[in-house]
This record gives structure tokens, C-alpha cells and sequence, in this order.
């Protein structure tokens, strides 16, 4: 019987021991870890022309993986947090790889100079300031509870630090010793 070539011998128990069984890895994390692998291998196979049983750790340099990621994002049509996410699958791949191989330390170093995509950060749409005015207007202040979240609005939510108006100092000694013998102790986390 012929021996297992040791890059897919790595894989194998990569995705069927390490993954599931130390890691504690999900279902789809594995799936998409052997996917990940799955392309960059078919891709190798591809481009040297041989059949996949013969791909080596020696066939994937940082040439070919920079080659692989290009071809995810061109022919593909992936976006750049894809091609993050299978540059990272790969890694990982890797690091385990050089765990158990001496042999592999070194592919593991040209896999390490690949650099990730930049990526176009989102900008989070917060509440308007009207939103907030409004939002601080709600508590009913005739009533305890409602002095109670006025005070708890300000202080947890750290809006004494944000620019929005803010309770006067009298007002906010006012509050804290109204609740200083209760169990409610509202912090500031500024």
C-alpha cells in the first residue's frame, strides 16, 4: 500500500482529530477550513498540471498562495474578507502543520509573508443626537423609577463622557444620594 503523501496526511488529521476533537471546532468551522483547503489544493493542481495526490507542502510558496488569494478575488469573484477568511483557514492549517512537522516550519514561514487584503472599514451608524435627546427625555421624573433611569442613563452608558448634555452636578449629587442606600449603585465607566 502506498503512503499517504504527508501534506494530506496533516490535513486528514487536521480536519478529522484536531479540529473537531481538540479544538472543539463547529461543523461549519471544519467545513469551511476544508473548503478553504480544498480550493488552494485544486488550484495547485491546476496550475503545475499533475494530479492532486502529488501537490506538496514544497508547491505552495508565497508565490503561489499571493497566485491563489488573486485568482479567489478575480475568478472567483470573492470579496476581500473571503479571501481574508481562506488566507486565514490556510494559516491555521499551517501553524498546526508546523506543530507536528519539522519539515513543514519552513512552508509555514512563506505562508506567514502573505499579507491580508485590506479590507473598507463600515462605518456603524449610531443614534443622532435628537435620538439621544430623546431617548434621555423618557424617564418620568415626578417618580423614583424614573429618577433612577435618568441617573442610570447617564452613568452606565458613559454619557457624561460623550458631549451630550449631561445632568448638573447638584442634580447628579442629588440622585446618587437618593440611591446610595439601595442596592442600585450606578458607576461611571468613563
Amino acid at each position: 500500500m502506498e503512503k499517504l503523501n504527508p501534506l494530506f496526511s496533516l490535513v486528514r488529521d487536521y480536519l478529522t482529530r484536531y479540529l473537531p476533537l481538540e479544538r472543539k471546532s463547529g461543523e461549519n468551522t471544519i467545513r469551511s477550513y476544508r473548503k478553504s483547503l480544498e480550493l488552494l489544493f485544486d488550484f495547485v493542481k491546476e496550475q503545475k498540471k499533475l494530479s492532486l495526490d502529488k501537490v506538496t507542502f514544497e508547491m505552495i510558496d508565497r508565490s503561489m498562495l499571493s497566485s491563489f488569494l488573486d485568482y479567489l478575488e478575480t475568478e472567483r469573484g470573492c470579496s476581500p474578507a473571503t479571501r481574508n477568511h481562506r488566507l486565514h483557514s490556510i494559516r491555521a492549517f499551517y501553524t498546526y502543520a508546523a506543530e507536528n512537522d519539522i519539515t513543514a516550519i519552513a512552508h509555514y514561514d512563506e505562508i506567514l509573508k502573505v499579507d491580508s487584503a485590506k479590507v473598507a472599514e463600515k462605518l456603524v451608524n449610531h443614534m443622532s443626537e435628537e435620538a439621544v435627546k430623546t431617548i434621555l427625555a423618557q424617564p418620568d421624573l415626578s417618580k423614583r423609577k424614573g429618577l433612577r433611569d435618568k441617573h442610570q442613563f447617564h452613568h452606565t452608558h458613559g454619557l457624561a463622557c460623550t458631549g451630550f448634555p449631561t445632568l448638573e452636578a447638584a442634580e447628579n449629587r442629588r440622585l446618587t444620594s437618593l440611591f446610595q442606600n439601595t442596592a442600585f449603585r450606578p458607576q461611571c465607566f468613563c
